[in-house]
C-alpha cells in the first residue's frame, strides 16, 4: 500500500464463508472443525484460508 510502513495496520476482505454441509467432500478440519474461511489482502497479495 503506498504510502505505508511495514507496521501499520492493512485492510483485509472476507471472500468465502463455507460450511461442511455447504460442499458434501470439504473435509473436517481441525477438531472436528465444519467452516473454512476464505480472506484476501489486496495490497500484497496474501490469500488467508482459516
Amino acid at each position: 500500500m503506498p504510502g505505508a510502513s511495514e507496521d501499520d495496520p492493512l485492510p483485509i476482505t472476507g471472500l468465502a464463508q463455507l460450511y461442511a454441509g455447504d460442499v458434501p467432500d470439504l473435509p473436517a478440519g481441525p477438531d472436528g472443525a465444519d467452516l473454512l474461511q476464505t480472506f484476501w489482502r489486496p495490497y500484497g497479495m496474501l490469500l488467508h484460508v482459516r
